[in-house]
């Protein structure tokens, strides 16, 4: 008897003959004389979410799955091919680790049929015709990246100035098994720019959405019948800490947020809470380098952000940020108005790690500088992003034929 997967045999071709007029064949191999047939159109895939086994046709080491209903086989090579169709050396990447040979008895396999297909790959990832693997699929909540590009900018007092820029940075986005909480990570994200003076980057961001199993406000009216409301407010939490910006232009100043924490409300978000619109709003502890002193201060925000395709190759981003700081000596409060909005799309992979581009749109306003006079200035940013890890999304799919 073969092992059986709910109806699907998956067996391994280790039989001695096939046919009455086959050649003899050594344990675990089907016989060279084989006809494994080739379907119109793309290779079909073994299926990742069965099991795969092993063994041999003629000298071709091979995986394969049959079904025990239809009596037929799919059958790829256990490695990659040249242009010529023949095995290249090497062991299959992305593929199941255990590929054991399994046994089906001759009678068994009498009237099976064989079809050419390709091995089986894990979700997000694909096989070409030649059984070379490749990632169609990123998660960009989940990276590391470096990134560089044109940056232009007006300022107050300054006028127009172009020049490049560095970015770098750090995220990891992790739900709980029953996707009741998103924990969003940031690490070390920032940004050079040496030709305008500007060095800014973050070493911590954390924050939460949550999902609640029942509506935290519930009203009742009396008027006739009584009625019941419920009021849905997804509340969760954002903390930044060591947040800096240093300009060098003029007078060097550096502004530091130790710490802020906030308490955040998200007004639109997706049901697998990787896309989402909220604001926050809470105290905050500053560090300005002009008169060396902590001060209080009073920050929120308005955070947005998208996932416009299945694969994660296209990301909207909206992020402004508003502070009002005490405190400084022979001084009113300062505040503070940043703004960002862009686009991010994958524009082709090296070694399976995604290369993007980024297009930024910044405004914002402050008074907090000592070199630069109260007022608007605007920027842009055109580059490029390489990221050094970037997995398969959770909800990646399946594919179950050769690209």
């Amino acid at each position: 008897m073969c092992p059986l997967w709910r109806g699907v045999a998956a067996v391994s071709l280790c039989l001695t003959p096939l046919l009455a007029h086959a050649d003899e064949a050594p344990p675990d191999s089907l016989p060279a004389s084989t006809q494994v047939q080739r379907q119109p159109g793309p290779l079909p895939a073994l299926d990742w979410d069965a099991p795969v086994f092993c063994g041999n046709l003629g000298a071709r080491r091979v995986r394969f799955q049959c079904n025990e209903v239809t009596r037929s086989c799919l059958v790829a090579d256990d490695a990659e091919l040249d242009g010529n169709g023949n095995p290249l050396n090497g062991e299959l990447s992305r593929v199941h680790p255990v590929c054991p040979a399994g046994l089906l008895g001759v009678e068994r396999l009498r009237g099976y049929t064989f079809t050419q297909a390709v091995a089986e790959s894990p979700p997000g990832w694909v096989r070409d015709e030649r059984n070379r693997v490749m990632q169609f699929n990123f998660d960009t909540h989940r990276r590391i990246w470096i990134g560089g590009g044109w940056s232009p900018a007006w300022f107050p007092g300054q006028g127009f100035e172009s020049s490049g820029e560095a970015e770098f940075g750090g995220r990891i986005d992790f739900p709980d098994d029953d996707l009741q909480n998103m924990n969003r990570l940031h690490l070390l994200e920032g940004r050079l720019d040496p030709g305008q003076g500007y060095f800014g980057a973050t070493a911590l961001t954390w924050d939460l959405s949550h999902v609640y199993p029942t509506a935290p406000l519930r009203f009742t009216t009396f008027f006739g019948k009584p009625r019941r409301y419920d009021v849905t407010l997804n509340i969760g939490a954002f903390v930044e800490a060591g947040h800096v910006e240093s300009f060098s232009k003029g007078t060097p100043q550096t502004w530091v947020t130790v710490l802020a924490a906030e308490p955040t409300l998200d007004i639109l978000r997706s049901k697998d809470l990787e896309s989402y619109l909220r604001i926050r709003g809470g105290p905050a502890l500053e560090h300005d380098s002009i008169g060396s002193q902590y001060l209080f201060g009073v920050e929120g925000g308005l955070d947005a952000e998208d996932i416009l395709d299945r694969d994660g190759f296209h990301r909207l981003f909206l992020e402004a940020n508003v502070a009002r700081i005490w405190g400084l000596e022979n001084s009113a409060p300062v505040s503070r108005l940043q703004t960002e909005a862009g686009y991010e799309v994958i524009v082709l992979a090296v070694n399976d790690q995604p290369l993007s581009a980024v297009f930024e749109g910044r405004a914002g306003w402050r008074n907090d500088l000592v070199s630069q006079p109260a007022g608007w200035d605007w920027g842009g940013y055109a580059g490029l992003r390489f990221s050094f890890w970037a997995p398969a999304r959770r909800n990646a799919t399946l594919v179950r034929e050769a690209r």
